[in-house]
């Protein structure tokens, strides 16, 4: 029990430090007084803090957790050079940075865990089945409707685009083969729900832009991007822990 309190007040303390970090981080960005004005944004990012001290209370070890950081960060920052720089979206402060994406995605890739979870469980409570096949079709059809929706940007997509999405489809192939199906879709549908909500809000909100979309998140960044990247966190987060899938 005492173990237990310790382990919960170190995670506290880590994720309060991380946000704390990302406040400032939003401020000297500039993007702090543009998330303030636009309510649907605050309010969406105040549920994924909510439900995230949840998951580092309650649900989180501490080598998970410390593990989840930087591999979000470092692969949520990746994400973001590679769409700006084939200008599939444009952040909005005065020098276009955007080190405030390294926080926005290790604060959903928390909530993203937390959520595999329950879905990964009422899977279970439904059906055992678990097929690697399907496992391995499933990840090559996200790439594939990944290589179809983003042929709508075909003209500013370069090599790095296609090496970094080529890596992490390899990647979600090698852990599908360790991964329950119940485990993999709530990966998926996780990623789905999340980054649609994450993308649609923070477009809304003027912190980034899909001045091409006409503002509205990419099909292929939802639908294969996402739950390909998100694979990557929850995965390789584990094996850096020494967790079970």
């Amino acid at each position: 029990m005492e173990k237990q309190i310790i382990k919960r007040k170190l995670n506290l303390f880590i994720f309060i430090s991380v946000m704390f970090v990302s406040a400032l981080v939003m401020l000297f960005e500039g993007y702090l007084k543009t998330s303030l004005r636009n309510k649907p944004f605050m309010i969406f990012g105040g549920l994924i803090i909510f439900f995230d001290f949840y998951i580092v209370l309650c649900q989180m070890s501490t080598k998970r957790l410390i593990s989840l950081i930087p591999v979000a960060g470092v692969a949520g920052y990746i994400t973001q050079i590679i769409g700006t720089k084939c200008n599939i979206w444009v952040y909005t402060n005065h020098g276009k940075t955007f080190y405030i994406a390294i926080f926005m995605f290790i604060s959903v890739a928390i909530a993203m865990y937390g959520l595999t979870t329950k879905i990964s469980l009422l899977i279970q409570s439904i059906s055992r089945v678990n097929n690697k096949l399907f496992n391995i079709v499933w990840i090559g059809c996200l790439f594939v409707f990944l290589i179809i929706t983003s042929q709508k940007f075909k003209s500013e997509i370069d090599a790095s685009f296609w090496v970094y999405y080529s890596f992490l489809c390899a990647f979600a192939l090698y852990s599908s083969l360790k991964l329950n199906l119940s485990t993999l879709m709530g990966i998926t549908i996780s990623a789905w729900l999340i980054g649609f909500a994450s993308e649609y809000f923070g477009s809304q909100a003027g912190i980034w832009l899909f001045e091409k979309n006409n503002n509205f998140p990419p099909a292929f960044l939802v639908g294969g991007s996402w739950p390909l990247e998100f694979t990557l966190h929850y995965c390789l987060s584990a094996m850096i822990a020494k967790e079970e899938y």
